[in-house]
């Protein structure tokens, strides 16, 4: 028998579950009997068939079980009553279409470092076999929630695993009541920064959805537009890790960046090899702003000559690129450049970051290399590009020519995209298109990537909105 400190309550909302409900909660106490204190709280909410008498069926066969019943249904009032009723310290939230025994013992463990667990159908390695139908709704509406709320994680919807006093002081704060009650919960539980995990869940299609689909359009429609005109509300009001690209390209850049520096807005500060400066580190962390496509090289022309045209300068980015996807560029001399770049930026600065002009470090093979060298040169951070957030319509091109141009690659050389250390998932989300970094979305990054000083970066609102915001903190 394990015990757990505080007991475990599971909740699992049930509408119209004849066909299930009886097999799974049975299967579910046999593997739960060694767990002690625990209950399995049913969640009824206006079934129109026998769900009803199942429950309580199972109510008087099994002490830990108990039944709650609401007259509407309603997925997310079921949700919040289940929540509300839970006895124990340690809630977790299941489907009863998704019940996951191993997930609910790995979420309790983590629950010792953490507030709450999701389980996320889009994180690798998750299995995620339901129709495609259902795995483009999911992967769609992920999408917008992470693009329209900021929200950090991978999937919003599916089985969780709370503390109990840090759910129940979100919940009077809850307004949907159906298919985004759980996104809510999870976009305010971020907003008041406690500290969500997620775990890979393998999912497969039980039975089809006890709704029709225009009721489930019309909920989804009217919920998101709820969340949509309360957006702001669950906003962290936090500043983003402001990063700076470029310095050392000219004086205008320079002298952009400089006036950061001295208000204190910028985190990190990418520096172009070639007008490497020593910068006060007691200020701001310097990136090695690798470039592989503008100007001279560090080394000597003959050196790298699959690098360099016959004038010894870089070829421009699309010739750069051309000759990437068809193997006419040496690894090697790679290596040898951009550690000779790595050993310039470091004879005046400590090298906390990697990263690259026109993201070229996106690029295989130039990924591999660049995550090799930060490894053997003890650089702790690279800049990924899996979790890329973008808010304007020109951002969203430019990520998706860079993700194609990648994917292209990968392609031609046998790997896959994701398998790239650059093109992990679950690293820190940026935004890296300066006209993405008006004032209005500052808040909704983890980091953001600017160019000061540069004539595509709209620099007077950049640093109007940065020293605003400095100001009202």
């Amino acid at each position: 028998m394990k015990k757990y400190a505080g007991g475990i309550s599971v909740i699992i909302p049930i509408y119209n579950e004849e066909l299930l409900l009886e097999k799974e909660i049975t299967s579910l106490l046999q593997k739960m009997h060694t767990i002690k204190p625990c209950e399995i709280v049913l969640i009824e909410n206006g079934s129109k068939d026998n769900t009803l008498n199942i429950a309580k069926k199972l109510v008087r066969q099994n002490k830990n079980v108990r039944l709650v019943k609401i007259l509407t249904p309603s997925y997310g009032a079921a949700v919040k009553r289940g929540l509300e009723s839970a006895r124990y310290k340690t809630i977790v939230q299941f489907d009863l279409d998704l019940i996951d025994l191993r997930f609910l013992r790995n979420a309790v463990a983590l629950l010792r470092n953490c507030d709450v667990v999701v389980g996320s159908k889009t994180l690798n390695p998750s299995s995620d076999r339901r129709s495609l139908d259902r795995m483009l709704v999911t992967r769609t509406i992920n999408y917008i929630i992470r693009a329209y709320f900021g929200y950090l994680g991978t999937d919003t919807h599916g089985i969780k695993a709370y503390r109990k006093n840090k759910v129940q002081s979100l919940l009077h704060y809850v307004k949907n009541t159906n298919l985004f009650f759980d996104t809510e919960v999870l976009l305010l539980a971020q907003k008041h920064h406690l500290r969500i995990r997620e775990l890979p869940v393998s999912v497969a299609k039980l039975r089809s959805t006890r709704f029709t689909m225009h009721v489930v359009v019309f909920q989804t429609f009217i919920e998101f537009i709820t969340l949509l005109v309360r957006r702001e509300y669950y906003i962290s009001k936090t500043m983003p890790h402001i990063s700076t690209d470029d310095y050392g390209l000219n004086s205008s850049v320079n002298k952009a960046t400089n006036l950061l520096i001295k208000n204190k807005s910028v985190h990190t500060v990418s520096v172009l090899p070639r007008g490497s400066k020593r910068l006060p580190m007691e200020r701001v962390k310097v990136a090695c702003h690798i470039n592989l496509i503008e100007g001279k090289p560090i080394l000597n022309p003959q050196l790298i000559p699959t690098l360099v045209n016959t004038k010894g300068e870089f070829y421009s980015l699309p010739v750069f690129y051309a000759k990437l996807l068809f193997n006419h560029i040496s690894w090697k001399e790679l290596k040898l450049e951009m550690q000779a770049q790595i050993d310039t930026v470091k004879k005046n600065n400590n090298i906390y970051e990697i990263n690259s002009h026109q993201h070229t470090h996106a690029l295989y093979p130039v990924d591999i290399i660049a995550s090799t060298i930060a490894r053997e040169n003890s650089i702790s951070h690279l800049r990924t590009y899996g979790d890329i957030v973008s808010y304007s319509f020109m951002g969203w091109i430019k990520k998706n020519i860079l993700i194609l141009a990648s994917a292209i690659e990968h392609l031609m050389y046998g790997k896959m995209l994701f398998q790239s250390p650059i093109w992990k998932k679950g690293n820190v989300p940026i935004s890296f298109m300066s006209w993405e970094t008006a004032y209005k979305f500052l808040e909704r990054k983890v980091e953001v990537v600017c160019h000061p000083g540069t004539p595509y970066d709209k620099n007077k609102l950049y640093l109007s909105s940065i020293e605003q915001r400095e100001i009202n903190h």
